[in-house]
């Protein structure tokens, strides 16, 4: 290994410490100490601690009795260190951010509802590969709870043989026959999408189910996992894993915005 390769990553934490060191002081801790330099959040769980500040700069889970636990003002200085630095997110949106999610106050929960995961995952289709979007939510059980899918977006699969060429249709006079042709049109599966109404979209949570358990589809590897969060009232914000070795890491706020989107969009995982 060169010695960029062994180095640089230590130059870069190093050229951060200022950085980090007077936020760690304002914040009233010791910022010499290595172990309150480990700014790297490294799991969902604890970001939703450090956004609701039950959590130290050190790793330490804050109670009830904790004099910072859920304070307004470690909230305040928390919550834009919780987002992608590189993302491009505008100071004066972190701090109306900030100051909406504190004021409420809201506090982010995997139990909280409007909680969306979207997982990028590889499929083998007939032996050719092809990546789609799940979607996932929380849902309780009388004990505990679970990930379920509740979407699949991106099937290419899907887009075959989609294009109507107007040459296999239903007559209009199929009624007087009692539409017998109707055998015609369900025994030619490379033109069914020319005999059902031009805006319909398969589903494809469906149609991803039917295919495994013909056992045509299977499944391959995930590439890709980002959160859409709409906890916090009036504002939608993308969750994503940005690792890199400095001190904003870890999952992180990689999109931030007023408006709700109606149906996130999935995006290409890098």
């Amino acid at each position: 290994m060169s010695w960029r390769g062994r180095f640089l990553p230590h130059l870069i934490f190093v050229c951060c410490l200022p950085w980090w060191g007077a936020m760690a002081q304002s914040l009233g801790i010791d910022p010499n100490r290595e172990i309150q330099l480990q700014a790297s959040t490294k799991q969902v769980n604890q970001f939703f601690r450090r956004f609701n500040a039950e959590e130290g700069p050190d790793g330490q889970r804050w109670y009830l009795e904790h004099p910072d636990f859920r304070s307004v003002g470690v909230r305040k200085k928390y919550i834009p260190l919780l987002m992608d630095k590189t993302a491009g997110i505008a100071d004066s949106l972190v701090r109306a951010f900030a100051n909406e999610a504190t004021a409420g106050p809201y506090f982010l929960s995997l139990h909280g509802g409007q909680f969306l995961a979207e997982v990028q995952a590889v499929f083998s289709w007939e032996g050719k590969p092809d990546t789609l979007q799940l979607f996932l939510t929380i849902q309780e059980e009388s004990i505990g709870s679970k990930w379920v899918i509740v979407a699949a977006q991106g099937l290419a699969y899907l887009a075959k043989g989609q294009k109507d060429t107007g040459q296999v249709f239903l007559h209009p006079m199929s009624h007087e026959i009692e539409f017998m042709n109707l055998f015609r049109a369900f025994q030619d599966a490379e033109n069914l999408h020319s005999y059902v109404k031009e805006d319909f979209q398969p589903d494809g949570l469906s149609v991803l189910w039917y295919e495994i358990q013909r056992k045509r589809v299977l499944f391959k590897s995930v590439v890709g996992v980002r959160f859409h969060c709409l906890q916090i009232d009036g504002w939608y914000f993308t969750l994503e894993q940005k690792l890199r070795p400095e001190l904003n890491s870890g999952w992180l706020i990689t999109h931030l915005q007023r408006q709700l989107p109606a149906d996130p969009k999935p995006v290409h995982h890098e």
